[in-house]
């Protein structure tokens, strides 16, 4: 009787085995396809020639003869990295199971590089295009009224107003500045970004002051009324500042919006910029106290050095200043 099971019992397993070497067989046959599809190749020769093998190597790892070793294993996460760790299947042994991961780990900068690449692409399908952002900007700057400010802070984002493709701004900034709003564009001196910036970057450097002046042309263009130019040129203001190195905005590629309410109350957003997308992020309440008095005492410090012509109107300063301390509970020296 036992004989008969053992008998049962062998045969049942080596069936078993069988069944197991079919799916494990049919699995990486469908892996190596995918791969082949991913990688835009017509045929296994094409796979095996684009992984430097043999076609025959690539038939004996289907068929389970002989595993993929892990340089192999890293040059196929290269072609199909959508894969991730299916392709696993293909280091299996002969006979055994997928050998331990430390064998076939990707180099932490192969890794990383992927997942960097992905996230890119990811931002890419959700940025913003240019022309929402004109009409959320321009809708912004249209509810602006006397009292309110708006400021703008980068190192090398050129402001979207002040852009070829900024134009349908000119009209809702000329229209706010007439109802006594105040808009300020603060960047930092071309001294500050020669000293952290490389010779390359500094190449794509555009001299805001130049584009500033145009900017300020067309927006008082706007202006029918030419005995108010120049009270409303006094609401359009460029500050070139030192940056702090130990500030929000010692980092050279950002670019952050602030608007404060008259009645103190402070929105901000960052920009988001990675290889090319640009998405507008709404910052924290934290993150904006913290901007809104980095601001303030940044402003307050320049101003005292400006000529009279060039100076923030000495209510702004003040509002900035009471609204940011309002809002942190820190003092800002006014000496």
């Amino acid at each position: 009787m036992s004989k008969t099971l053992d008998r049962r019992t062998f045969f049942g397993f080596h069936s078993e085995r069988r069944v197991e070497n079919v799916d494990q067989k049919e699995h990486r046959g469908r892996i190596l396809g995918t791969i082949r599809e991913q990688a835009g190749l017509r045929t296994m020769a094409d796979l095996a020639d684009k992984l430097g093998v043999k076609p025959p190597t690539l038939t004996n790892i289907k068929n389970g003869k002989r595993s993929a070793g892990p340089e192999l294993i890293e040059k196929i996460r290269e072609l199909a990295p959508k894969l991730g760790d299916d392709i696993l299947i293909l280091s299996a042994k002969p006979g055994g199971g997928v050998e331990p991961r430390a064998e076939v780990r990707p180099r932490i900068e192969k890794w990383l590089d992927q997942d960097r690449d992905q996230r890119i692409k990811a931002l890419r399908a959700v940025e913003e295009g240019e022309q929402k952002n004109i009409e959320v900007i321009g809708g912004s700057f249209d509810s602006l009224d006397k009292g309110d400010v708006f400021i703008y802070m980068s190192a090398l984002e050129t402001p979207l107003e002040m852009r070829p493709q900024g134009t349908a701004l000119l009209g809702p900034i000329a229209n706010a500045i007439q109802r006594e709003a105040v808009f300020l564009y603060l960047m930092p001196t071309k001294e500050y970004l020669r000293s952290v910036e490389d010779d390359e970057s500094m190449e794509k450097y555009i001299d805001i002051a130049d584009v500033f002046a145009n900017f300020e042309k067309n927006v008082l263009l706007k202006i029918s009324n030419k005995d108010i130019h120049e009270e409303c040129r006094s609401r359009l203001r460029l500050l070139r500042i030192q940056i702090k190195a130990d500030s929000l905005f010692a980092p050279p590629d950002f670019k952050w919006e602030l608007f404060l309410s008259k009645r103190g109350k402070a929105i901000a957003s960052m920009l988001v910029a990675s290889d090319g997308p640009r998405i507008r992020v709404p910052a924290s309440e934290r993150s904006t106290r913290t901007f809104l008095f980095e601001i303030a005492e940044t402003i307050c410090k320049v101003n005292r050095n400006l000529p009279d012509s060039d100076r923030v109107p000495g209510d702004v300063v003040s509002h900035l200043i009471e609204s940011a301390e309002s809002a942190t509970g820190g003092n800002i020296d006014r000496s």
